[in-house]
Parts: structure tokens; C-alpha cells; sequence
């Protein structure tokens, strides 16, 4: 077979080692570009299917989880890329890029002048206020995280220290740690780094009030085990036969001679191999000596009863694992004999005695499984529709009793294996000699009494599962009532004071304006999904916002929904500040009134509210 041959590239690529390592680390950058602007179009998407973005419907509860199936899809492709993109870089980051000889170092020039600092002269402290991301690698591990609210990152100083104050539940390690801070206005972010799992929290004011710690990518919770069966009784092992003596290895033929090497040229012909001499008979199989006796296997104790298997027991907080009884004494191994002389490869002696094996200690008994508790109701489910009520599951009868398991008699001697027919010849090997007879397999000596399973510590007492939340509406779930609002163009307010709307549409009577028309008047016993995005214009593009909140209230009850997105935006004479939130309130039986109240705080000027660009989405779950 001839060489493979490069076919010709025309015109002619010159490109560096460095070169072609730019141009992978460049594709790999392309790739996440791409990748992004895909996440963003899945995003989007979802807020077409909301109806949160400004004059567009919102979709029903079957195409929104439609959409939400789909952008899952997505995301799962979006990873499998992302891990090759990783391996890519990996591999490429490692590859040497060979620099060339280091020419010689010129001459230094005279130092100079730091004029400034993010355009700030003399001395200059490097911080938020300088433009410059503080970074503290040094603090105490028992800092109180709510105190650092400026933007920056904070890592504990002290690994064996204390655990720091009002740090997220559960965490392996709590003295090391690394918080990430962000700030805008008086909205403080907080990103605490874990192992496995990240915490996140904020504050709408400033750090005088935290939202609980969230998990990011936390761990399913592990399914119970099941029970394991009973171990049966291990019958006596049978009687090993004497192995049937091995024929004497046959004369291996002369090797044939080996042909001239060609001459190497273009890559020469290679020489004929020589003719390569017949392989000889083989001969017969020599004599294996007679394997001695194997020696008495000590008497294997009779195995306890298995206990009852006790009623499986309420699932719940799992209660400290019980001590393990004492595993009894191994008995001796006994002395192992000399191993005979091997046959013409030589006899191959006796194999001396084993000796008894131990009596081994006593298992503990297995404490009884507790009763498997009443499955819980099943907590209310997000967007997707309330499921209905679980049946309760019937108790767990309990397990019967388990018989004793009969001592299983000794096991017979087997006899004598028959004569081995000759083996024919093989081709040109030669003929394998008649497979000796195999001698009978020597009685096994009784198994050893194995003793008696010692007693397993008592298991901890499992504690009382929680109380799982109410299930929801059972049956489907139908989008009966959808209706926009959007705030009137009047100034906004310096303190907490409910938002003045006006209807854009209403296909239902389940939501109402009331008045005032601040009041929205909302269906008794429904589930109704809140979203809004509250847009205000300044007056000067130098002003800004230094603090602002929007509350939801029913009832004159604060509901658990908090501003979870900002932007900012415009340019020239106005410039405009969003504040967005999204959420579920459960209305109850008697009649009940929603408020949007809002509060901002201006460096200078005045801002009005933007109906165009503001929007109260309100969907009712039938």
C-alpha cells in the first residue's frame, strides 16, 4: 500500500502556531456568542407566552407549558454544547505555543507618571467610589453578612474559624466563604458561594430587611431503600475431584528461516520470508501429579434466625443511626500445608490441612422498620395548574413472619467424574496426547459451625415526617379571566402610596377596577398570576433614582412578591427607571381588593409615571 498523499492547497495558508491557537480560542468565543443570543430568544419566548411584554395576549395554561416543554429542550442541547465547548478549551488552553528564542532586552526607559485613576488624581483609594470592583479576601469567618452591602467581593480569612452570622442554613463548611455583592440604588444582591450548591438573597432597602437564602442546583432528595430479603442458608460444598494428570508438552518445531531484508528505497520491497518449518507433533501431556487431599473444612455454624421484619416505619427526619453491635472474634485461619512437589513439572504435593475456620462473630439483630406514614397532601404547584388531592395510602400490613430456614443437609459426595475421551488431533499442531483420567474428587470435609449472628444496635428513632402544605383546586386548570391595566401619568409618589390605574382590556368579570381606581377587586377562592413592569421618566437625564420599592397588597396584607428585575434606559432629555415583579396570590372567601403601591426617592427633579411603557398583567385560574 502506498503512502496517503496531502492534496494541494491552493492559495497558499501560512498561519503560526499562535495563530492557530487564536483562531480556536476565537471559534470557541463565537460558539457562547451564538449560544447566548439562543438563551435570550428562549426568554423571550416565555414572555411572549405570558403576555408579559406590552400588548400581547397571554397565552393558555396548555401552550404556556407547551412553550416551557420546548425551552427545556433547548436548554438541554444549550448544555451538551457547553460541555464540549468546555472539553474544547480545555484542549486547547493546554496546547504549548512554543515561542521562539527571547530577544534581548532593550533598554529601559524612564518611569512615568500616573496622571490618574478613572480620571481621579492624587491619592486615590481603590473602590466602588473610584470605579474600581473592591475586593476583600481577608475578612473575619464570622463576619454578619448583613452588614456587607456594598458592592464588591468578601472571602473568609480563617478556615478553622467560627461560622458566620446570618449565613444560609446547612452549609458544609461555613467558614469558607466567598459572598459576591451587587448594588443598585438601595437593591442590594447577594451570591454566596458553597460546595455543592450556591445561596442567593436580597434587599429592597438597603439591607434593613433580607429575603430568606435560596438553593441554586441543590440535590433531589434521595428515595428510601427497600427492604432487603433474607439471606438463605448456604448449602455444604460438594466434594472436589482429584485433577486428571496433565500429558507431557509436545517438541515445538524448528523455526524456518527468515528471508532477506529488500533494500529500503521509495520504501523497497520486502524480501520473501522464509519458509517457516512445520510445527512438530505435540506431544502427549505429561503425567500432573495426584493433587493431595484438600484438607477438613471446619464445621460452618448454623445461621440465626432472621428476625421479624417489623413494620416499615414512618418516613421522615432521619434519627441518629443506632451503634453497630460488636462484630464477634474470627477464629484462627488454620496452618496452611506444604504445597507438594510439582509433577514432571514436578509432583505437585499434598496440599496440607486447612485449618477450622473460626466461629464468626454474632451479627446484630436487625431493629425493626417503622410503619411507612400516610403520604402527605401534595403542596400547591407553581404555574402549573393546583393537583388535585392524593388519596391517602393505605397503611403497610405488616410482614409475616418468616419461617425458620431448614439446616440444609450435607451434600452428597459426587462421584467419579467419567473418563475424559481422547482430544483428536489438531491440524498441523500435533496430536494432544489422551487426557488422563480424573481421579475422583475427594470428600469435602464438613463445613465449620458459623456462629451465631451477634445483635445489631438498636436503629434510632426515626422522627415525625413535617406536615405537607394543602393540595390545591383539583381539576383542570383553566385560564378563565386575563386583564391589563396600566398606571395613569401623574407624578410619582416620595412615600408609600398605591398606583392609580386605568383599564387597557378585560375579557372577564373574575377581575374588576373599583374605586378608587387603585382598588382592583379580584374573585373569591381562586389563584390568580400577578406580573407587572412599572416604568417611571425623569425629568433631567442627570437625575437618578437612589431607592425605590412596589409592594402588593391584599387586603392590606404585603404579599410574597418582591421586584425581581431593573433596567434603566432613554437617552437625551428623559430617561426612564423599570422596576418588574411576577407571582401567585391566592384569593379567600370573603371579597377581596389588590393594591399596587409604589415609593421612590430622586436625586433631583421629578418623574412621572409611563402608561405606554407600564403594564398590571393579571391572569385567573379557574
Amino acid at each position: 500500500m502506498s503512502n496517503p498523499n496531502l492534496p494541494n492547497i491552493t492559495p497558499t495558508i501560512t498561519l503560526s502556531r499562535d495563530d492557530v491557537l487564536n483562531m480556536l480560542f476565537s471559534s470557541i468565543a463565537m460558539e457562547e456568542l451564538g449560544l447566548a443570543h439562543v438563551i435570550n430568544a428562549e426568554g423571550e419566548k416565555i414572555q411572549f407566552a405570558l403576555g408579559t411584554l406590552p400588548g400581547i395576549t397571554p397565552s393558555t395554561l396548555a401552550e404556556v407549558l407547551q412553550v416551557n416543554s420546548s425551552t427545556q429542550s433547548m436548554l438541554d442541547t444549550i448544555f451538551r454544547q457547553e460541555m464540549m465547548l468546555d472539553s474544547k478549551l480545555k484542549t486547547a488552553a493546554a496546547i504549548p505555543s512554543l515561542p521562539g528564542p527571547t530577544g534581548a532586552t532593550g533598554i529601559t526607559g524612564l518611569a512615568g507618571e500616573v496622571s490618574s485613576v478613572n480620571g481621579l488624581t492624587g491619592d486615590v483609594v481603590l473602590g466602588a467610589t473610584a470605579g474600581v470592583f473592591p475586593i476583600n479576601n481577608d475578612e473575619p469567618s464570622t463576619q454578619d453578612l448583613d452588614q456587607l452591602i456594598n458592592a464588591g467581593v468578601y472571602s473568609s480569612g480563617d478556615p478553622n474559624g467560627g461560622a458566620p452570622l446570618n449565613g444560609p442554613p446547612g452549609v458544609d463548611h461555613p467558614p469558607v466563604w466567598t459572598i459576591y455583592v451587587s448594588q443598585v440604588g438601595a437593591y442590594i444582591q447577594q451570591l454566596y458561594i458553597s460546595n455543592p450548591v450556591l445561596y442567593y438573597r436580597s434587599s429592597p432597602d438597603n439591607g434593613q430587611t433580607w429575603s430568606p437564602w435560596e438553593e441554586i442546583g441543590a440535590q433531589g432528595i434521595t428515595g428510601a431503600t427497600g427492604e432487603t430479603g433474607a439471606t438463605g442458608v448456604t448449602g455444604a460444598t460438594g466434594v472436589t475431584g482429584a485433577t486428571g494428570v496433565t500429558g507431557a508438552t509436545g517438541v515445538t518445531g524448528e523455526t524456518g528461516v527468515t528471508g532477506a531484508t529488500g533494500v529500503t528505497g521509495e520504501t523497497g520491497v520486502t524480501g520473501a520470508t522464509g519458509v517457516t518449518g512445520e510445527t512438530g507433533m505435540t506431544g502427549e501431556t505429561g503425567m500432573t501429579g495426584e493433587t493431595g487431599m484438600t484438607g477438613v473444612t471446619g464445621m460452618t455454624g448454623e445461621t440465626g434466625m432472621t428476625g421479624e421484619t417489623g413494620m416499615t416505619g414512618v418516613t421522615g427526619m432521619t434519627g441518629e443511626t443506632g451503634m453497630t453491635g460488636e462484630t464477634g472474634v474470627t477464629g484462627a485461619t488454620g496452618v496452611t500445608g506444604e504445597t507438594g512437589v510439582t509433577g514432571e513439572t514436578g509432583v505437585t504435593g499434598e496440599t496440607g490441612a486447612t485449618g477450622e475456620t473460626g466461629m464468626t462473630g454474632e451479627t446484630g439483630m436487625t431493629g425493626a422498620t417503622g410503619v411507612t406514614g400516610e403520604t402527605g397532601m401534595t403542596g400547591e404547584t407553581g404555574m402549573t395548574g393546583a393537583t388535585g388531592v392524593t388519596g391517602e395510602t393505605g397503611m403497610t400490613g405488616e410482614t409475616g413472619m418468616t419461617g425458620a430456614t431448614g439446616v440444609t443437609g450435607v451434600t452428597g459426595v459426587t462421584g467419579e467424574t467419567g473418563m475424559t475421551g481422547a482430544t483428536g488431533e489438531t491440524g498441523v499442531t500435533g496430536v494432544t496426547g489422551e487426557t488422563g483420567m480424573t481421579g475422583a474428587t475427594g470428600a469435602t470435609g464438613a463445613t465449620g459451625v458459623s456462629g451465631a449472628t451477634g445483635l445489631t444496635g438498636a436503629t434510632g428513632v426515626t422522627g415525625a415526617t413535617g406536615v405537607t402544605g394543602a393540595t390545591g383546586i383539583t381539576g383542570p386548570i383553566i385560564v378563565s379571566n386575563n386583564a391589563m391595566f396600566e398606571p395613569t401619568a401623574v407624578a410619582v409618589p416620595s412615600t408609600l402610596t398605591p398606583i392609580v390605574f386605568s383599564e387597557n382590556f378585560n375579557n372577564g368579570s373574575g377581575i374588576q377596577l373599583g374605586t378608587p381606581a387603585s382598588n382592583i377587586n379580584l374573585s373569591p377562592n381562586s389563584l390568580y398570576y400577578i406580573s407587572f413592569t412599572i416604568t417611571i421618566a425623569l425629568s433631567d437625564e442627570a437625575n437618578s433614582v437612589t431607592a425605590g420599592q412596589i409592594v402588593v397588597n391584599l387586603n392590606g396584607n404585603v404579599q410574597p412578591i418582591t421586584v425581581t428585575g431593573q433596567k434603566n434606559g432613554g437617552t437625551g432629555a428623559t430617561v426612564y427607571f423599570s422596576l418588574e415583579g411576577n407571582g401567585f396570590i391566592p384569593t379567600a372567601a370573603n371579597p377581596n381588593v389588590l393594591t399596587i403601591a409604589a415609593i421612590y426617592t430622586l436625586s433631583s427633579g421629578t418623574a412621572n409615571f409611563v402608561p405606554d411603557r407600564s403594564n398590571l398583567s393579571i391572569i385567573r385560574f379557574a
